[in-house]
């Protein structure tokens, strides 16, 4: 059996993904900062025209990562996991 699974947005505002987990922004800060939370950075136009290119501090914006959590939720629970690229 093949489930198709879609996720809508794969990356959340740290405030937002509080308001869905009803957790505070301060803990879900303090997870993101353990590594508990996957995250990503969006790096804000005003960084890349200043050269930081990486800098995952000033200039770049952080996202809770739902697409990685949700993969890795599911590989945990014994999930056979296959993804296909887009293209």
């Amino acid at each position: 059996m093949q489930v198709v699974l879609a996720i809508q947005a794969p990356y959340l505002s740290i405030q937002k993904y509080a308001d869905m987990t009803g957790e505070t922004i301060g803990a879900i800060r303090g997870q993101l900062e353990r590594g508990d939370i996957p995250s990503y950075f969006h790096e804000n136009a005003r960084s890349r025209n200043k050269g930081q290119g990486e800098n995952k501090g000033k200039g770049s914006t952080r996202y809770v990562d739902l697409t990685k959590i949700t993969m890795e939720r599911l590989r945990a629970s014994g999930v056979s996991v296959l993804t296909k690229a887009s293209k």
